[in-house]
């Protein structure tokens, strides 16, 4: 039914099970990434919003961790969770981003964990077409979003 509707760019793989078929698409030049990790722990997940009509970058951890409670269990004696750790060792990150389809202007890094404070994140020019985003994300364990600076 899809083939019949003549998607453009529609692939269809077989299954994700056996290999990893983006990395393929994206060796064969079948599929481009707007946004690309250069640098710093691949745990964090990075996702490109529109809001307004302005560029906003989330991140978010995929290296948590829970940390048990010493003394404090349920009535089955699990150790009820204390806090949230985190495995991500590298948080100074690079990303290479597609300025032809993204519109990037200067962007301030914020997280609940930052308090009120920001901290600009650096943009530089690469190759044609492209930039350099390079933020720090230094004591921000779960959540943080760069968007742009008021």
């Amino acid at each position: 039914m899809l083939l019949k509707q003549g998607y453009k760019n529609l692939i269809l793989i077989n299954t994700a099970t056996e290999s990893n078929p983006l990395d393929k698409l994206i060796q064969r030049g079948r599929f481009r990434p707007v946004m690309k990790q250069l640098s710093g722990d691949p745990r964090w997940a990075a996702r490109i919003r529109f809001y307004n009509g302005k560029t906003v970058i989330h991140f978010l951890s995929r290296g948590l961790t829970a940390v048990p409670h010493l003394s404090i269990k349920d009535m089955g004696g699990t150790p009820v969770l204390k806090d949230i750790g985190s495995l991500i060792e590298d948080n100074k990150l690079k990303y290479e981003i597609n300025t032809a389809k993204i519109n990037l202007s200067a962007l301030a890094v914020m997280s609940p964990e930052l308090g009120e404070g920001s901290r600009i994140a650096g943009i530089l020019k690469s190759v044609p077409g492209y930039s350099i985003l390079d933020l720090n994300l230094e004591g921000v364990k779960i959540y943080a979003v760069a968007q742009t600076s008021k």
